[in-house]
């Protein structure tokens, strides 16, 4: 990355922007704090109203399985304007609001007149007219009187559950008086209401099929909508990254350009008014991260942005834990008929999906070949042991292991752990070469000693299998260790004396003996997954059998639910496991080794969204 500078008039400012944005390769320095914009803050709040409106016409096409009459070309011209498009469907969502609130009322009102059937209430005035009061009631069974049959007037009209529903007919002078609910009827009868429901049907039915057509030919038009909406936010952001100098008559801001690039800007540059410097950003300084890693090591990118960007200047961790990440995934699940279905699922949404989700699925291919390579080596196939079924090779094999006195799992347990002294070491050499780069070689010699110690002395004890005297051994071992305790215990740290590097080395020493032997025993977790998932399979194919009844056809349905049910569960819980406790060994592990600080920055240009 470069950094450049720019010094610019105040009327030129803005007129710059534009077309610093149009070359779409800058990415502008953004100030600290947060500074009160009314456009700004306009155009953020235009932008969650319309993406907003997008998700409603989402919704809306998501419901239905097939749109017509979105060929109208009238229509379609009637609804090209945003404006327009936000207008129309504020105007429908209120009607269908209201409409909605009027069916609720409506089938309050229908459900009130159940008990009572269905009459003409003018019938009601007219019985006033002629000097008569209706009273409706309603009461709990075990609240009705009996005596006021003898006291009024009374008809009883219909019960539902324990409810009596009852009327009381008496003359306009008398009084009615019992312990019983007062019933007011809608204003509307049964059949009113019925017809009235029908309308309000008909005119929603109508509502939905509009804002259906609308949402139809509108979501297109939204979505670019939304992409010039986000350049105007892009915009006034940037515009107010700018620092105003002299009384605001000349602007400054600061962006960084891609190597690659710069000749690309600088050409540009230098055919506008405008003074600008270019420089060497500081590795202080929060300058952009822009990943370059190939076809594989860009699977594992979304696993690394889990954690943290590397910071400028440091080394990009992506492509070195990718191998690692991919064989843990895989002997954490290690199952081959478990690892089949992950391929089978990459291939086949692999080319369905775009963007992060695509990335996934092609993921899932390599991590399934990972999980059908140490589902082999562990002979494990869908919760079957294939070594203690003795099929094929596995035979042999369980007979040679028998013969030593071990099973797979003792190898498995081993591996696991070389698994994990190796990437500890790998991560140490890694962070060696990052302190070379960032700082120089002097200061990454503490590193190299500790590297040194561990490789030194496990070859000094392997090297007598092959054929050298112990003397010579024990001779390269003690070399090892003078190199050991100069460069770590007292040349660590260039910055200071010989005695305040010999105490701070030995406080490393203490730290490095518990904290190494930590972190290598964390990975006996691969082992540990790998066997509790194998186990749980196996528990899972015994269900099966035990509960399968004896007729061959319950006996085929019983399985099949048993297995789908149980495997389906164990690679759930199976896939989890082995997606977070290699992330974890990544994140802790590793990058603690590799002396990992992350806190980047993204490389995100200014540039148009829409062309």
């Amino acid at each position: 990355m470069k950094k450049l500078s720019f010094l610019l008039f105040h009327k030129e400012y803005e007129s710059f922007l534009e077309n610093l944005r149009s070359l779409g390769v800058v990415h502008i320095n953004e100030k600290e704090g947060g500074v009160e914009d009314p456009q700004l803050d306009e155009s953020i709040q235009e932008l969650a109203r319309v993406e907003g409106l997008i998700k409603e016409f989402h919704k809306i096409l998501d419901a239905q399985d097939e749109v017509q009459g979105v060929q109208d070309a009238a229509l379609v011209e009637k609804y090209e304007s945003p404006e327009t498009l936000k207008q129309t469907y504020s105007e429908l969502a209120e009607v269908k609001e209201l409409e909605t609130a009027r069916l609720h009322q409506l089938d309050k009102s229908a459900e009130a007149w159940q008990p009572w059937g269905d009459f003409d209430i003018s019938t009601l005035e007219k019985l006033q007219d002629a000097g008569w009061n209706l009273h409706f009631f309603a009461c709990h069974s075990r609240d009705f009187n009996e005596q006021w049959r003898e006291d009024y007037e009374l008809v009883e009209i219909s019960q539902v559950g324990m409810l009596h529903y009852f009327v009381i007919v008496s003359k306009q002078e008398e009084t009615v008086d019992i312990e019983a609910d007062i019933v007011t009827l809608p204003s509307l009868s049964l059949s009113e209401v019925g017809q009235a429901l029908n309308e309000v049907n008909s005119k929603l039915e109508y509502i939905d099929r509009e804002l259906t057509l609308l949402a139809a030919i509108g979501l297109p038009v939204m979505e670019e909508y939304q992409q010039t909406v986000k350049d105007q936010v892009d915009f006034n952001k940037v515009r107010l990254d700018g620092d105003a100098l002299a009384e605001n008559h000349v602007y400054m801001i600061e962006g960084f350009v891609p190597i690659e690039s710069l000749d690309e800007v600088c050409k540009y540059l230098d055919t506008e008014q405008v003074y600008y410097e270019q420089n060497d950003p500081s590795f202080e300084e929060r300058v952009p991260v822009l990943l370059k890693n190939g076809r594989f090591a860009r699977m594992f990118e979304m696993v690394g942005d889990l954690y943290s960007l590397p910071k400028y200047g440091e080394l990009d961790l992506t492509p070195f834990f990718a191998p690692f990440y991919l064989l843990f995934f895989g002997f954490c699940l290690g199952d081959a008929g478990y690892g089949i279905l992950l391929m089978i699922l990459g291939f086949v949404f692999t080319p369905k999906t775009e963007g992060s989700t695509q990335n996934a699925m092609k993921l899932s291919k390599w991590l399934g070949a990972s999980t059908i390579l140490f589902g082999l080596i562990s002979g494990t196939f869908f919760g079957m042991d294939l070594y203690a079924e003795g099929w094929g090779v596995y035979g042999t094999l369980n007979d040679m292991l028998k013969a030593q006195g071990k099973t797979m799992n003792d190898h498995l347990f081993n591996l696991a752990l070389i698994f994990g002294a190796v990437q500890v070491i790998f991560g140490m050499v890694l962070k060696a070469v990052n302190e070379t780069k960032q700082f120089g070689i002097r200061y990454a010699v503490s590193t190299i000693g500790w590297i040194t110690l561990f490789v030194g002395l496990a070859l000094s004890y392997s090297l007598p299998a092959f054929g050298l005297s112990e003397g010579s051994a024990s001779i390269f071992r003690y070399v090892v260790l003078v190199f050991w305790v100069l460069a770590s215990l007292l040349f660590n740290n260039p910055d200071r004396s010989i005695f305040a590097n010999l105490g701070a080395g030995i406080w490393d020493s203490y730290n490095m003996a518990t904290g190494v032997m930590g972190d290598i025993l964390s990975y006996i977790r691969l082992f540990a997954l790998g066997i509790s998932s194998s186990i749980l399979g196996f528990v899972f194919n015994n269900l099966a059998v035990q509960f399968a009844p004896d007729n061959i056809v319950g006996k085929i349905i019983v399985m099949t639910i048993i297995l789908l049910i149980g495997h389906g569960l164990n690679l759930f819980m199976g896939v989890l496991g082995s997606f977070v406790h290699p992330v974890r060994l990544t994140f802790v592990e590793f990058y603690k080794n590799s002396g990992f600080t992350g806190g980047g920055v993204r490389y995100n240009p200014f540039r148009k969204r829409v062309k």
